[in-house]
Parts: C-alpha cells; sequence; structure tokens
C-alpha cells in the first residue's frame, strides 16, 4: 500500500473534523479544522468518525489518526 506524505502543517486542502461525546451527557462541537495531526482513542465505548467518504465506528483500544 502506498500511503502519500503530507507536510504537518500543510493549510491547503486540510479536512473539517467535528466532535461528540456521549458519557451519559450528550457534548458535540462544530465541523472544526486543526493546525496539525491529531490522535483519537477510546478507553471505552466506540469512536465514531464521519468524513467525505463515509462514517467509520472504531472500537475501544483502537486509534484513529485524523
Amino acid at each position: 500500500m502506498n500511503v502519500r506524505l503530507v507536510a504537518m502543517r500543510a493549510t491547503e486542502h486540510r479536512p473539517w473534523a467535528g466532535a461528540h461525546s456521549s458519557d451519559g451527557w450528550e457534548v458535540a462541537s462544530p465541523w472544526h479544522t486543526h493546525d496539525m495531526h491529531q490522535l483519537l482513542y477510546a478507553f471505552e465505548g466506540s469512536v465514531e468518525v464521519e468524513g467525505r467518504s463515509g462514517c467509520y465506528k472504531v472500537p475501544n483500544q483502537f486509534a484513529v489518526w485524523i
């Protein structure tokens, strides 16, 4: 598999991201961007990541590199 390298601070074509957390209370954040990459991890439950190419549910003990 070939993975394209991207400059860490690339400002063009930066993907948009949003966040939603549920621990008994519903918490959400609007779509936004980050200057650098982010590692998302759930100790319990699962993580759901939505992007232009689809929606992905990731179980706990796994991480998502954004």
